[in-house]
């Protein structure tokens, strides 16, 4: 799965806010999330993310790269 962030203000608690993410982690669903911009607003929430290995990407195409890295690995 691959998710785009859009830049928003973050208006909520961060943990709370990447409790859907971490849904897909959980039932080992790969999981990769791209900034659409850069946006200090969300950076507590990207290290959220990131403090439960749920990686960050700068660009989509880096986030689905990543993700045919693993199927492929996985298809080995």
């Amino acid at each position: 799965m691959v998710v785009g962030l859009p830049p928003l203000g973050m208006m909520f608690d961060p943990g709370t806010a990447c409790k859907p993410f971490l849904l897909g982690k959980d039932a080992r669903i790969p999981v990769a999330v791209w900034r659409l911009a850069p946006d200090k607003s969300l950076d507590a929430f990207i290290e959220a993310l990131e403090s439960n290995n749920v990686p960050v990407y700068p660009s989509a195409e880096r986030a689905i790269k990543a993700l045919s890295v693993v199927y492929r690995y996985h298809n080995w």
